[in-house]
């Protein structure tokens, strides 16, 4: 799983929405989005080793890229329908990098990745993620403050856009790459290195104003 997403969360989210569906009652498009991307890497990289028959998921590898891209066109249609009806979430972004990178290991920076990687870059500036440690930030907040790990989230999106903006171009010889970020990259601190859980640091350090 990548390390944006806090798998306690994911896992409370998956039981929500399920437990709404069961009851018939309306669930957010991209909570739904969300737990459907990952489903969609799941299959693609299912593989049978150790899975008995009567335990897999899968009967065999061909089934499970079939149902991958099954996922990955639902996930696409959920994530083009939050757009037109929400301001943007952080599941939203979350699923969409998720996507994002499915699609880069099937295809290369194609035209596709692009649009899904600019579309979590300007929801990510939409909900304010580069300004995250600034004072700016605790003004345009509405709602209850962030928690410690919903703040390290929020870190380690942006950043992981920062560095795969920059990395993107150089992994695929692509020459005419214009870098969304410039050397300025926003007013937020470094992600914490350990676990996500363990915020005792409390990111003491300086702000990271510059790119890697």
């Amino acid at each position: 799983m990548q390390h944006f997403v806090y798998l306690p969360a994911l896992r409370i989210l998956t039981d929500q929405v399920y437990t709404r569906l069961h009851h018939g009652q309306r669930v957010e498009p991209s909570h739904v989005a969300l737990i459907f991307s990952v489903f969609a890497c799941a299959g693609f990289f299912w593989t049978s080793h150790g899975i008995t028959a009567t335990t897999s998921l899968f009967m065999t590898a061909e089934a499970a890229t079939k149902r991958s891209m099954e996922w990955t066109k639902a996930t696409l249609d959920l994530l083009e329908h939050s757009r037109r009806r929400t301001p943007g979430s952080m599941e939203e972004i979350q699923a969409t990098l998720i996507l994002s990178f499915l699609i880069y290991i099937i295809e290369g920076f194609s035209s596709r990745a692009r649009i899904l990687f600019s579309n979590a870059i300007i929801t990510a500036r939409d909900l304010s993620l580069h300004i995250i440690d600034s004072p700016e930030y605790a003004r345009r907040a509405r709602g209850p403050p962030d928690s410690p790990v919903e703040l390290e989230i929020k870190r380690r999106i942006w950043w992981q856009l920062v560095a795969t903006d920059g990395s993107a171009p150089s992994d695929r010889m692509i020459t005419d790459h214009v870098l969304t970020f410039s050397k300025y990259a926003g007013s937020l601190r470094w992600p914490a290195r350990g676990d996500i859980c363990d915020t005792s640091e409390a990111h003491e350090s300086e702000l990271a104003t510059e790119c890697p």
